[in-house]
Order: C-alpha cells, then structure tokens, then sequence
C-alpha cells in the first residue's frame, strides 16, 4: 500500500489508542504523529504533535538528547466537546514515556497493514509471547 501521508505510528501510539472513545474505534480512526514524528525546535525544546483525524489533540515535548520531558492532551479536543479520548490518559502515557527516550526510528508509515503488525507485536510483548 502506497502512504501519500507523513503519518507515523509507534508503541507511543497504540498506547494513546487504548483510551480511545468506543466511537472512533469503530470508524477505525487512531491516533499517530504528525509528518511522520518530526521534531519542530523552539529553542532546547522540541516538539511532536500528537494526532487523531480531525485535530491536533496534544504534543510530545523533548530535550536535546530526545529524552522526553512532558506529554500534553488539549482539553478542549480530547475531552470537551471534541471528545476522543477517555479521561486517564494523560496519567497513563506521563507515567510511562516521561523520562524515556523519543526514537524518530521507531515510527512506521501509518497504514492499517503497519498499524496491525505493531498492535499484535505489542500485544505479544505484554503476554510473553513475543519470539516464543
């Protein structure tokens, strides 16, 4: 399949997804990085935006050496009136990624064939049956 996009997915991703409203499951929306996890820079900070279709629903921000230091959720267009993700989210993804290094390399094209191959070799990581 030919992606005209720069839209990525990674595990960042696919975690994001798990607090997804039923709603946008269904029309098989998910949430990726806008042109493919490219870094915008203001000053020592840098920036990933964090999509859904329809919005820009938060960022990524990380330092110099990529480690990233916060990750927002917009109010407004995650759980306002454009709502597309369950309240937890931010808890969740912040107490896992803060602190953790932003790989560039770890982002694939988002197609629905890369979007399955990631979310069955996550799955098979969190039940121990990765490479069994």
């Amino acid at each position: 399949m030919i992606n005209l996009t720069n839209d990525g997915i990674n595990e960042f991703t696919i975690d994001c997804d798990k607090f997804l409203i039923d709603a946008l499951r269904e029309c098989n929306m998910h949430t990726y990085l806008w042109d493919m996890g490219a870094v915008r820079w203001n000053g020592d900070v840098g920036y990933i935006a964090i999509r859904v279709p329809g919005a820009t629903r938060g960022y990524i921000a990380v330092d110099k050496e990529y480690t990233i230091t916060d990750v927002v959720f917009y109010d407004d267009v995650c759980f306002g009136r454009i709502e597309c993700y369950k309240r937890g989210i931010a808890e969740y993804i912040k107490g896992k990624y803060i602190g953790s290094a932003f790989s560039p390399e770890s982002v694939l094209y988002k197609t629905n064939t890369n979007y399955k191959a990631l979310q069955n070799k996550l799955s098979e990581r969190s039940t121990g049956t990765l490479g069994a």
